[in-house]
Formats: C-alpha cells, sequence, structure tokens
C-alpha cells in the first residue's frame, strides 16, 4: 500500500505538487518555445527558398517567351519575304504564256527562213543553169567555128 502515514512521510503536499507542476509546465513550455523558434526558422528558410525558386521560374519564363517571341518574329520576317501561292501561281502562267508565244514565233522564224532558203536555192540552181547554157552554147560555137560577135 502506498500512501503517507506518519512513520512513511513522503515529503509531497499540494504546495509541493503545485510548484513541482509549474516547473514542469514551465520547462515544457520553453522546450516548446525553443522547437516553435526552430521550426518558424525552418518555415523562413523554406519561404526564402520557395521566393528564390519562384523568381527564377519567373526569369526562365521570361526568357522563354523572349525566345518564342524572336521565333516568331523570325517566322513573321521569313513569311513576308515568301510569295504566296497566288502570286507565284500567276507568275508561272505569264512564264508559261511568254513561252508558248516565244514558241510559236520559232515556228514562224522556222518557216519563214525555210522560205529564204529555198530561193537561194532556186537563185544558185538558176545561175549554175544559165551558166551552163552558155558553156554549151560557147562550145557549140567553138566546134562549128563561129566566132560571136560583139
Amino acid at each position: 500500500m502506498s500512501g503517507e502515514t506518519e512513520q512513511q512521510v513522503s515529503g509531497w503536499t499540494v504546495d509541493t505538487l503545485h510548484t513541482h507542476l509549474l516547473q514542469l509546465i514551465s520547462e515544457m513550455d520553453r522546450r516548446i518555445g525553443e522547437r516553435f523558434e526552430a521550426a518558424q526558422g525552418k518555415v523562413e528558410l523554406a519561404l526564402v527558398n520557395a521566393d528564390k525558386a519562384v523568381t527564377k521560374a519567373e526569369t526562365a519564363t521570361e526568357k522563354r517567351f523572349e525566345s518564342v517571341n524572336e521565333f516568331r518574329a523570325t517566322l513573321a520576317d521569313q513569311a513576308s519575304h515568301l510569295v504566296s501561292r497566288a502570286e507565284y501561281q500567276t507568275k508561272i502562267d505569264s512564264i508559261n504564256e511568254r513561252m508558248v508565244d516565244f514558241a510559236s514565233r520559232l515556228d514562224r522564224r522556222d518557216g519563214s527562213g525555210t522560205d529564204r532558203k529555198d530561193m537561194w536555192g532556186w537563185a544558185i540552181g538558176g545561175t549554175g543553169l544559165v551558166l551552163t547554157i552558155m558553156s554549151v552554147v560557147a562550145l557549140l560555137l567553138k566546134f562549128t567555128g563561129h566566132t560571136p560577135t560583139p
């Protein structure tokens, strides 16, 4: 059995218990305060690190957007220098028309050139025929003994 008897006095009274409890509560309060301060320091450090991470992420995003904007500007510049399909088709049609016209001119020139060549051939052939006839007449006159009088 436990308890106080006159032979065994434990020394615990309500006042000593109260004092002891106050000391325990004070010690626990101090430890909790220390833990709270340590945790608060860690939280503050975590907030600072999170703020740094957000700043880095914002900077990286800003650089990415700058890069995307540069790429868009390059594409826009390229597109402004490229020929549109309609413009390309108009130019090709124009070139095709010119080629057809040029081909028809060449065909006409070939025909007219052939006529000229034929004319020169007839002229040379005619001259050759006249000279041949004159040679034959000259030979005949020579064999017959007649000399032409001028």
